[in-house]
């Protein structure tokens, strides 16, 4: 079945090829290739890369906080463990105990909780990050088709449910994928630049 529609697709793409008006193209872009290449996408995924290790050096220094404050706990427990410390003491330090190891689980699931939100927030970031950078390629390639006359725009690095490639040979002429890329990264700042 997969191979029958694979196979009635390349005859549409034929056929369609064969009803092209006169001077309208065929082109083909590697999607992949240029969101790799898209330069918003690399400052983007560098935003969230320096705000990953942000989240990571404050979470660091909590965890350092948290695990100075087990080893209060451990030393007031062993305290109140030995044999020379009066009952009345014993007792004020198992109080104290009680209280500390409170705040050490309060602390320790308030980590845990900032660091799952900081992950659902990050997931959904990057979901609005890709919707964006995909409406702002799939924008550009659209007016590029309309000023170009470009009749049909097939994505290279498309798959079939069957893991073949949906458009198997593209002769290099009909290959737009740097043609887009240059478009793309036309509006990018310059070495010295810096993005508000």
């Amino acid at each position: 079945m997969k191979t029958n529609t694979a196979s009635f697709i390349r005859s549409m793409l034929l056929l369609v090829g064969f009803a092209l008006p006169v001077g309208a193209e065929m082109v083909v872009v590697h999607f992949q290739t240029v969101f790799e290449e898209f330069y918003e996408l690399r400052m983007e995924d560098q935003k969230l890369r320096a705000t990953v290790q942000e989240f990571q050096q404050q979470q660091e220094v909590k965890v350092q906080e948290l695990q100075a404050k087990q080893q209060a706990f451990n030393q007031l427990r062993s305290r109140a463990a030995q044999p020379e410390v009066s009952d009345e003491e014993r007792g004020q330090l198992a109080e104290q105990a009680v209280q500390q190891l409170e705040t050490l689980n309060r602390e320790e699931q308030a980590i845990r909780e900032e660091r799952n939100q900081f992950q659902e927030d990050l997931e959904a970031k990057g979901v609005r990050l890709r919707r964006n950078i995909v409406d702002k390629v799939t924008r550009k390639i659209t007016e590029m088709a309309e000023a170009r006359n470009w009749t049909l725009v097939l994505d290279s690095s498309a798959k079939a449910p069957n893991g073949l490639p949906m458009v198997h040979f593209a002769t290099p002429a009909l290959d737009m994928t740097q043609v887009v890329i240059r478009e793309l990264n036309a509006s990018a700042p310059g070495p010295g630049d810096t993005e508000q």
